[in-house]
């Protein structure tokens, strides 16, 4: 009996021995896991700065002119509380642009008002980059708008064709309405899922369809409805003060 106790303790020891070198080595993993991290957002912190800084100058910036940049977006008192949000959601993303995206907001709304930078943060955690993206082709749109047209082309259109749901410009519907000939527009977004969520974040406003006038409408058109972007939006987009430092960083 006293040989099988132990038979028994010494099995438990080496048990235990073997759960602790497991362990330590899973806590090296770990930690060599979270160096690794750290160490890719901060190359993208760095890589969004170059970009801003680049966009500022008119020129590829130095790296003293970048570092000085960064030094001084942390003087902020604000910094801390923020960068500890932004890149510690960035840090949860495996996605290099949409960490990009997080940086960028970061360093890129200093000019903000305290409550609109509040605002953009909290924005920005339930954002995507194809969210941005389509948002910022709508403002263009906004933008782009010709004077002295009639009425309706004035506008900007979430046009539903059988499944597929297109955003358009009124001023860029062939014809006399809108019918089938808008599949043959190049390049128009149709994220669906995108225009969901920035309606549901306030950025976008949608009328409840064919309610903006005479929009003449064929019947291969399911719906059509108008969109404008929102003040929050105009915020949003200040922030980034130029959406294309997304794609400036190089995507992966």
């Amino acid at each position: 009996m006293s040989a099988i106790l132990t038979t028994l303790k010494a099995g438990k020891a080496l048990l235990a021995a073997d759960r602790s070198l497991r362990k330590g080595a899973l806590q090296d993993q770990f930690d060599e896991n979270a160096r690794q991290l750290n160490a890719e957002v901060g190359q993208v912190a760095h890589a969004v700065c170059k970009a801003i800084v680049a966009l500022a100058l008119g020129k590829t910036p130095t790296d003293e002119d970048v570092e000085a940049f960064m030094a001084g977006a942390a003087n902020d008192p604000a910094f801390p509380a923020r960068a500890y949000r932004l890149l510690g959601e960035a840090r949860k993303t495996a996605t290099y642009q949409r960490r990009v995206l997080l940086a960028a907001i970061l360093y890129g709304c200093a000019s903000l008002a305290e409550d609109d930078r509040d605002r953009v943060d909290m924005l920005v955690e339930r954002l995507t980059v194809p969210d941005v993206r389509l948002l910022k082709a709508i403002h263009d749109f906004e933008c782009a708008i010709p004077h002295n047209i009639l009425a309706w082309r004035n506008g900007i259109y979430a046009v539903r064709i059988d499944a597929e749901l297109r955003v358009v410009p009124g001023h860029m519907v062939p014809g006399d309405g809108f019918d089938q000939q808008i599949r043959s527009l190049p390049n128009l977004p149709r994220d669906r899922v995108a225009l969901v969520q920035l309606q549901a974040l306030g950025l976008i406003e949608l009328d409840s369809g064919n309610t903006h006038g005479p929009v003449p409408v064929s019947m291969t058109i399911s719906t059509v409805h108008g969109i404008s972007t929102t003040p929050l939006a105009h915020v949003l987009l200040a922030a980034l003060r130029d959406v294309s430092v997304i794609d400036e960083t190089g995507g992966r």
